[in-house]
């Protein structure tokens, strides 16, 4: 396999656009000469000092990012039950709990159902 054929098949998709239509060289005018390595289909260029470089920059990909811990729901699935009406008349809402059961449970566990507000709302 010669080395222009290696290098061609060293690059990964595009990055950007996912597409296989891959470019690399190595520009000399002025003085001044850069390795490049790009995309035909979406024109996002890599420019190096070296072609190698400019390829190796090109397929460097950012690292997964970690999945994130598991949101605490305490609080949440019982409050959303005690919350779910049983009926609905005539601009009345009958809930199963009394006010006074919904407030225990809020009570109980109010600094995971605040935190979960807090998370929805960005803060």
């Amino acid at each position: 396999m010669n080395s222009e054929k290696a290098l061609r098949e060293a690059l990964e998709p595009c990055p950007l656009c996912g597409g296989d239509e891959l470019s690399h060289g190595f520009v000399e005018g002025g003085g001044v000469h850069w390795g490049t390595a790009g995309c035909e289909a979406c024109d996002l260029q890599v420019t190096k000092a070296t072609e190698a470089e400019a390829i190796a920059a090109w397929n460097r990909r950012a690292l997964a990012k970690p999945s994130p811990a598991p949101v605490e729901r305490e609080g949440e699935d019982e409050l959303t039950a005690m919350l779910s009406c049983i009926q609905r008349e005539e601009g009345v809402t009958i809930f199963e709990h009394t006010a006074e059961e919904i407030g225990l449970v809020v009570m109980e566990h109010h600094a995971a159902i605040l935190s979960q507000i807090n998370r929805r709302n960005g803060s």
